[in-house]
């Protein structure tokens, strides 16, 4: 049956019996349907089945025509045929299919004895009939063997259209038309043709902007002819992300699909790698436990094809640690290729051993990159070539690839560290082997937290292989480690494991599995603790912990992802949602008391001021999103202010209320009536906006603070709204406790603590990097943590080091909390929730998870 999809937890039709793969369809010389000529002599050597028939050289009058029963479909005609270097070099066959006849001159004299390409793409409707005659120039006979027909389809890989920014709406709605029409295209490069695509996979940036530009791109796209299945890019999630544009149209941010041709299944899984509201990539803990789900319900066999828009082979986007992560969840499948997007171009490579596929752009013409990858998959082969808008035929990517029959990757096993291990000591035991690779054992070694230095293991055979690692210069916290066979076959094969070490302080008093990935500041209150978490089809949740030893109080399960940093007040916990409301529940019970609906998903973070709560949403478009005042006992709207999509945490002085929006200004709203009282803007250009990170204000200097994506901190007179001074080189900023100075985060590695005239007081190396996460300050403690996990706790009065500690080996885009003892909360995209202090009494409450 061919041309149906399912996506995945919405519909199951057919029985696991169904999904065994289709047999080639194979008809010989001999079989029932194949006519021969008197003429033609018979030969056992080196035939398919009891004999080929061959014949001299004549004037084509003599056949041998094969009627091929066919299930309708595409399918490529194969000849077979044995070496020989006296057969005819041009022999003539013809193919009669349903849109006509097609005939082939075809070189039969070949150098190995296999299968060859005879013709296709064709669609057969019931039956082929090929005919070869006695006719020929060049060779001593013409040869008639057994033929074989395979199933083929193929489907599209477009990316990178950027609608909404310069040409890219006129371009990728020239490619969409020119995919309208797109019938049999001609693969040159690889002697065949594809049949028109089944589907279409889009691995993202479909827009410039995000939800602005969404119905201009779905409505380009939903004029084709087949499904287009879509994932977000880091332009559709960094300024209004189209997460919940993805679910309203898939049913999820990442889902998977199934497309069967002829009984074979073939099995398409799309993921979301860009972090919500990021540009950054990285995956949730529940997208990847959903993906080793989805998976595990394949039959070995099953190839599975994965689309996502970063490539998995940088330095960063994602880092190393998350790119692995995602290939241990692949490996013990049959997983065939990733397609990915992102850079524009048009390539494929492996990484790891596994083949990656990058599907150029919509976009980009007059770098003469405008098109889109056509994929053929022809049985157990896949074909992948680029096509260039306007050109009659396409050009060669990857020819003639192998589907493995199963699961290809050998079975690595690291019996030391466990995964998730935690480690007390100050080195720790690897130990790993390896199971079911060609070859011997040439060498094994391992690398830290990928620094590159290959450290070697002794063993025999294949394994135990065994070192030992020391950690004494290791920061303490999350840690991961990659152990590398080198074959004899010149084959390499690796498997990572996270684990946990600390060996004295600093080290968790607690820590929490949440199951799902946050991105949620915790909350710390009235000894609980409070922080949402993501989610994917099922949506995130909202969790309550006690703080003295991160036991359950209570969980809420969310209908989306909770991004929103809570806030607590009168005994209400008060956050915003991706389903567009603000929730607000009991903090003692987790019972909701009231939700409002807003203008578009909620990313941003509430401020609870005088009784009210501001916060901001994205849009549904971004043209449509707001500041809200809501009242915070009631949830009733006071009013909301139009602007542009907002992410960031508003923050109220007085009776004015600021906050920055992705259309290049900064805000000053009157919290009595919503009405602007100015609005500020340094650089007009909306990617450089002071939209995502978190504003303070001093009554006492008169000024506002923010720094904006052109890391550039403005202090903006409060009356004005004109910057009384500028500095460069920051990604955002905090108060201290008292009031009385500024926490800023250098983009150049330091936490430096300034004064309201910008003179530095002290400055504290701490890693830091562009990412625009606000420190945290509680007496006489300030906590920041870097884009890659590190948490650095100072004095606020000097900025001495009071410790460090690594919460994980992923992206940290969200802030950390900090309470009064220094302790700090931290909750991370691989799941956990963490409470980390420098010294403890109580360790017999100690509760890891």
């Amino acid at each position: 049956m061919r041309g149906i999809y399912f996506v995945l937890g919405v519909v199951i039709l057919l029985s696991l019996a169904s999904l065994a793969p289709a047999l080639d369809v194979i008809y010989d010389n001999s079989d029932p349907g194949c006519v021969v000529s008197d003429t033609w002599t018979t030969s056992t050597s080196g035939c398919y089945g009891p004999n080929k028939r061959m014949h001299t050289k004549g004037t084509g009058s003599e056949t041998v025509v094969w009627t091929v029963p066919l299930s309708p479909g595409w399918y490529r005609a194969e000849f077979r045929i044995n070496s020989n270097t006296s057969y005819a070099m041009d022999a003539r066959y013809s193919i009669v299919h349903r849109d006509g006849t097609e005939n082939l001159v075809i070189n039969q004299r070949r150098s190995s004895t296999s299968w060859f390409l005879l013709g296709g793409a064709y669609y057969f409707n019931g039956s082929a009939v090929v005919t070869l005659t006695d006719e020929y120039t060049t060779g001593t006979y013409v040869v008639a063997d057994a033929l074989r027909f395979r199933s083929v389809f193929s489907f599209v890989q477009m990316s990178d259209s950027h609608v909404g920014y310069s040409m890219g709406t006129n371009d990728a709605t020239l490619v969409a038309n020119e995919l309208k029409t797109l019938g049999s295209l001609g693969m040159a490069t690889y002697g065949f043709s594809a049949p028109p695509p089944s589907f279409a996979i889009h691995s993202g940036d479909t827009t410039e902007y995000g939800q602005q530009y969404w119905n201009t791109f779905t409505n380009i796209i939903n004029g084709l002819p087949f499904p287009v299945y879509v994932t977000a890019g880091n332009h559709d999630s960094t300024w209004s992300s189209i997460r919940e544009r993805i679910r309203d149209r898939h049913g999820a941010p990442f889902y998977s699909f199934d497309h069967y041709e002829q009984g074979t299944r073939y099995h398409f899984v799309t993921l979301n790698s860009p972090i919500i509201q990021s540009p950054r990539a990285g995956f949730s803990r529940e997208e990847l436990d959903w993906l080793a789900g989805d998976l595990s319900a394949l039959e070995p066999n099953t190839p599975v094809f994965i689309n996502l828009h970063h490539p998995i082979n940088g330095a960063s986007d994602p880092k190393p640690f998350d790119a692995y992560r995602l290939l241990e969840t692949l490996r013990p499948y049959n997983a065939v290729v990733i397609f990915y997007g992102h850079g524009h171009n048009f390539n494929t490579t492996t990484f790891d051993n596994m083949r990656i596929v990058q599907g150029g752009s919509t976009y980009d013409a007059a770098a003469g990159k405008r098109g889109y990858n056509i994929v053929t998959v022809s049985h157990d082969r896949v074909h992948i070539a680029k096509k260039i808008y306007g050109q009659e035929t396409s050009s060669g990517l990857l020819n003639n690839m192998l589907i493995p029959a199963a699961p290809a990757y050998p079975t690595i096993t690291v019996d030391a560290p466990a995964k998730d291990a935690i480690i007390q000591t100050s080195s720790v035991a690897i130990s790993a082997s390896i199971n079911g690779a060609s070859g011997t054992v040439d060498s094994v070694d391992f690398e830290f937290n990928g620094d590159g230095n290959f450290r070697a293991m002794s063993g025999s055979n294949n394994g135990p292989y065994t070192a030992n690692l020391n950690l004494s210069a290791a920061i303490h916290g999350r840690q991961w480690i990659r152990v590398r066979f080198t074959m004899s076959t010149g084959s390499v094969y690796c498997k990572m494991v996270p684990f946990w070490t600390w060996d004295n302080f600093p080290k968790p008093r607690w820590m929490v599995d949440l199951g799902a990935g946050s991105q949620s500041r915790p909350a710390v209150a009235d000894g609980r603790v409070y922080v949402g978490t993501n989610g994917g089809a099922d949506g995130g949740s909202m969790w309550c912990v006690d703080a003295s030893d991160g036991s359950l109080i209570w969980k809420v399960n969310m209908p989306a992802d909770v991004v929103s940093s809570p806030e607590v007040a009168d005994g209400r916990v008060i956050f915003g949602c991706g389903d567009s409301k603000v929730y607000a529940l009991d903090a003692l019970t987790g019972a909701q008391i009231w939700n409002k609906s807003c203008s578009g998903p909620l990313y941003g973070s509430p401020t609870i001021s005088e009784g009210n709560v501001y916060i901001g949403s994205i849009g549904t478009v971004a043209t449509n999103a707001y500041l809200y005042s809501i009242n915070a006992a009631t949830g009733a709207e006071n009013w909301k202010f139009s602007c542009y999509a907002i992410e960031s945490k508003p923050f109220v002085l007085g009776n004015t209320v600021f906050v920055g929006a992705w259309n290049s200004y900064f805000y000053a709203v009157n919290t009595t009536n919503g009405t602007q009282r100015w609005r500020y803007q340094r650089n007009s250009n909306i990617y450089y906006s002071p939209a995502d990170s978190w504003p303070v204000a001093s009554a006492s200097a008169n000024r506002v603070f923010v720094a904006d994506r052109e890391y550039v901190l403005s202090a903006i007179n409060i009356n004005t709204g004109l910057a009384d001074w500028t500095r460069t080189s920051v990604s955002s900023q905090g108060l201290t406790p008292d009031g009385k100075g500024l926490l800023i985060r250098n983009t150049t590695g330091n936490l430096e603590r300034a004064t309201f005239d910008n003179s530095t007081t002290w400055v504290r190396s701490a890693s830091l990097d562009s990412a625009p996460v606000s420190p945290s300050c509680n007496g006489s403690y300030a906590a920041i943590v870097d884009q890659d996990g590190l948490v650095t706790v100072a004095q606020v009065g000097n900025g001495s080091l009071v410790y460090q500690f690594m919460v994980t080996q992923g992206y940290q885009l969200h802030p950390v909390n900090v309470d009064s003892n220094g302790r700090v909360y931290a909750s991370t995209l691989e799941g956990f929730l963490l409470c980390v202090q420098n010294n403890i009494t109580d360790v017999e409450d100690w509760n890891l998870y």
